[in-house]
């Protein structure tokens, strides 16, 4: 599973419950004086849409704001990768083991495998 961050349309996500508390409404005052909110954590749903694990309080908020969209993180399945990502995957992780060996120990490596 890859796990995604992006902003999603508010409508599309199920909510099973509307906290409205004090500290909604704090929350509400926070995002309207230009405050950074945490990117709430969903679901995708069997039947299309989302469904809110964490962040209520900041859906609602956001909702009470007439916002349309709200930082969201989730997972989706990861795509086997191909040939040619797997070759450049190796390519890189070879780059990165290489950058952190010295040329003397590089040597000494080829010479070992000659023999």
């Amino acid at each position: 599973m890859k796990r995604v961050e992006q902003f999603i349309n508010i409508q599309n996500i199920r909510i099973d419950r509307l906290p409205l508390n004090p500290s909604t409404l704090s929350l509400v005052d926070h995002i309207r004086n230009g405050g950074d909110i945490p990117p709430i954590q969903v679901s995708k749903h069997p039947n299309g849409g989302y469904s809110i694990k964490d962040g209520r309080h900041r859906l609602v908020a956001c909702k009470l704001l007439g916002k349309s969209t709200i930082n969201a993180k989730f997972s989706i399945k990861a795509e086997p990768l191909q040939y040619s990502d797997k070759l450049a995957w190796l390519d890189i992780a070879i780059t990165e083991a290489l950058s952190n060996e010295t040329p003397e120990t590089l040597t000494k490596w080829l010479n070992e495998q000659r023999t």
